[in-house]
């Protein structure tokens, strides 16, 4: 009777145990995803962890020697398990890594050398002669940005010959014309403050053309003189183009200015923005959704894709990836990504499958705006997602 009762007193504790709302073990599964039976994946403290069996051999050794080979044996085959928890990450709802080790052996490669630096958490010895380890990587640093130059794509026409030629010939028409300028504004006996400051901008502008002309040729002929592979060009294209972007959106303001003051017809005064609340990052409350972690989630409102966008910093994604994953929404908004003010937002679901959000017309339209600006959390991808 007591041994029955012993019993039931036990099983109402365990149950009370479970149910207290201050333990994490739910949350804790939820955050962890397997991976078959090679592994798992911690999204939150970002985290790949395998196991793997060594088995004794044959060969007549001593005891403590075929220890050694057998703990060796197992974390060979942890280390092979885990390089099938990396192939099955999801990068989004239809693609995982392996998508992309396929195409390309030298992927593969690379990762199993990062692999190879993988840390041995533990190694258990069993009765019959066999053992167990565990290893785990970090889903940060070197293998991170290994993953994320696969994943960020390179600018429209990265790779395609770059239009240098085109933004020199630009830049040498203005010159021509700044040096007009600079004639006329020296045959005056006091020029203007806008023409001053129009030839101090230019020259400025000058310097930092020449500075980045010494560097530029070299970008091309050296990435296809080495081993580089293919994802690392097309990330030394995406820099020079994006570079190339901003000196064409540059000489274009350049131009405008200039022909402005060539007709005597000063610009006309741009309107003070007004004060707008400057957020620091976004927290997406995806509680309930279904959501399911990926290297890259898309955010949208039904089929408009918001996040991510051609408007990101593609350098901060690689290093920093898209996205951070929570559990915990308070610890979320305390983080550092989010920074001292985010905007938090609550998520209407999933599309596309459940490694994708949806948010609200009214979130889109609010993020949309913020998404123009180059140094804001979007483009920086200051973003994270409680789940």
């Amino acid at each position: 009777m007591k041994m029955r009762q012993l019993l039931v007193s036990g099983f109402i504790v365990s149950v009370a145990v479970l149910l207290l709302p201050g333990l994490p073990y739910a949350a804790q599964q939820k955050a962890v995803e397997k991976i078959g039976d090679a592994g798992t994946i911690d999204w939150v403290s970002r985290k790949l962890t395998a196991t793997g069996m060594g088995v004794p051999t044959k060969k007549s050794v001593g005891q403590a020697q075929m220890r050694v080979m057998v703990r060796r044996a197992a974390v060979v085959v942890a280390r092979r398990n885990l390089l099938e928890v990396v192939k099955g990450v999801h990068i989004d709802s239809t693609t995982r890594v392996q998508n992309f080790m396929v195409k390309s052996d030298t992927i593969e490669s690379r990762v199993k050398g990062v692999l190879a630096g993988s840390a041995v958490d533990k190694v258990v010895f069993h009765s019959n002669g066999t053992a167990t380890a565990t290893v785990s990587m970090p889903l940060t640093g070197q293998l991170e940005a290994m993953l994320m130059r696969m994943v960020v794509p390179p600018p429209e026409g990265a790779g395609a010959s770059l239009p240098l030629k085109e933004l020199d010939s630009r830049l040498r028409f203005l010159e021509n014309r700044v040096r007009a300028l600079e004639e006329k504004v020296g045959s005056l006996k006091r020029a203007s403050v806008s023409q001053e400051q129009m030839l101090q901008m230019f020259r400025s502008f000058a310097k930092a053309w020449l500075a980045y002309v010494e560097t530029y040729p070299a970008v091309v002929p050296t990435g296809l003189g080495t081993n580089s592979s293919v994802a690392e060009l097309k990330a030394q294209y995406g820099q020079q183009a994006a570079a190339l972007g901003k000196i064409s959106t540059r000489l274009d303001d350049v131009a405008a200015r200039l022909k402005a003051l060539e007709t005597g017809k000063a610009p006309m005064p741009t309107k003070p923005a007004r004060a707008t609340v400057k957020y620091t990052g976004l927290v997406i409350d995806a509680r309930n959704s279904g959501f399911r972690p990926c290297l890259k989630p898309t955010i949208a409102d039904r089929q408009k894709i918001l996040y991510p966008g051609d408007y990101i910093n593609r350098d901060r994604a690689v290093r920093s990836g898209y996205v951070r994953y929570y559990r915990n929404l308070a610890r979320a908004q305390r983080s550092a990504r989010a920074g001292t003010l985010p905007l938090t937002i609550k998520a209407t679901g999933t599309v596309n499958g459940k490694r994708s959000l949806s948010i609200s017309a009214v979130d889109y339209k609010t993020l949309a705006a913020m998404s123009a600006n180059s140094e804001g959390f979007l483009a920086n991808c200051k973003v994270i997602i409680v789940f």
